[in-house]
């Protein structure tokens, strides 16, 4: 009878102890999952990084056959560079109007000009690359030429074409004189050039049109600076990517079919 009760004192006392030991390793466990290592916490931070962002398409994934490099000229920022005195906007003068912020070269034997249009960091914004006798009035419309509204010069507005037309040439006798060397691009193009040349580089042109005798021809290309594929569905049609830009256009203008004028423009954000 006391051995009886011996044993079942033992049982109970063993019952115990498993009782507790199963509560103590369903703990272990649970504070296991619900307090993760550092070394688990930080993979979590990791995704949890990395699950909200959109990827997107880069410059990277875009084949070469698939970009187009901004064409431009062999001048130089030294020689862009403003080397007069407290004229940091490059504020040059003809007759009533002025332009600003922008450098003019020409060229005597070849008797053309080459206007650089600044942003930030001598950016070339625009270029104009023209004839010094035979330029497209809508050539000239498009370049920003002002007049002053103070009387120190600081205010201004924008010209008009009859203005612009009036004092262009001042603008071109007082340009800085360069080799003729720098009067090709780096496309290749020289003023003289056959429009079938443009179209080999640059595909059949998005428009053309004719003023005054003069053939308008204009080829527009998306900026490379993608952020999603809905920005740019015009990718679909396999026409090229600007390379390294936020957009890039060329305007041509053609006379008999000869290049007499051409427009380079290097978007920005």
């Amino acid at each position: 009878m006391v051995n009886k009760l011996f044993r079942t004192q033992n049982m109970t006392k063993l019952k115990t102890l498993i009782f507790f030991l199963t509560v103590a390793l369903f703990s272990c466990n649970k504070e296991k999952t619900t307090f993760p290592t550092d070394k688990n916490k930080t993979k979590n931070s990791v995704l949890k990084t990395i699950i909200p962002i959109n990827i997107s398409k880069s410059t990277s994934n875009l084949n070469a056959t698939n970009v187009i490099v901004v064409d431009d000229y062999t001048v130089t920022n030294e020689m862009l560079t403003d080397k007069t005195r407290d004229n940091s906007s490059y504020k040059r003068k003809s007759g009533e109007i002025f332009s600003l912020d922008k450098v003019w070269f020409t060229n005597d034997t070849l008797k053309q000009t080459l206007i650089f249009e600044l942003y930030t960091d001598y950016h070339r914004l625009y270029i104009y690359h023209l004839i010094n006798n035979d330029i497209p009035s809508d050539l000239i419309k498009q370049i920003e030429l002002s007049v002053s509204k103070s009387k120190i010069d600081n205010i201004f507005e924008t010209a008009t074409l009859k203005q612009k037309q009036t004092y262009f040439s001042g603008f071109i006798n007082s340009a800085i004189k360069i080799n003729q060397n720098y009067f090709t691009s780096k496309k290749g193009f020289r003023l003289g050039d056959k429009k079938e040349k443009a179209i080999s580089i640059y595909g059949i042109p998005d428009k053309c049109s004719t003023i005054e005798n003069i053939e308008k021809c204009e080829w527009k290309y998306e900026g490379d600076y993608v952020e999603s594929e809905e920005t740019h569905p015009k990718e679909k049609t396999n026409k090229p990517f600007a390379k390294n830009s936020f957009g890039y256009s060329v305007i041509m203008y053609f006379r008999s079919n000869n290049l007499i004028a051409m427009i380079i423009s290097n978007d920005i954000p």
